[in-house]
């Protein structure tokens, strides 16, 4: 049996993340045109290169598109950029649903 090459972590890159933020009520973001997150995110290495609008996906969205609470953007990132990006303007990691009564329910019978 052929002996297996290891490769150390410097040979692993897993190059830009492509993740979902949602726009929450506290979220600075709120009323800033896209190209005005572009300048907030300005050093991050980060792109917003999606928008969901009531449940539309705009795949090339303008840049004058206002951002609303509960929009969603598609960030596109290095790892390290990641958090930087949502911090900068105060997104929620993910969808940001809200979970419903049955899921909290769920969760509490489970002790979770």
């Amino acid at each position: 049996m052929p002996a297996r090459e290891r490769f150390g972590v410097e040979s692993f890159d897993t190059g830009r993340y492509l993740t979902e933020a949602c726009i929450a009520p506290s979220s600075k973001a709120i009323g800033m045109a896209l190209y005005e997150t572009e300048t907030e995110q300005k050093g991050t290495d980060a792109q917003v290169i999606s928008l969901v609008c009531n449940e539309v996906r705009l795949t090339a969205p303008h840049t004058a598109n206002a951002l609303r609470n509960g929009d969603i953007v598609l960030i596109e990132a290095n790892p390290e950029a990641l958090a930087s990006a949502l911090d900068s303007l105060s997104l929620m990691f993910g969808k940001g649903k809200p979970k419903d009564k049955d899921e909290e329910t769920e969760a509490d019978e489970r002790g979770a």
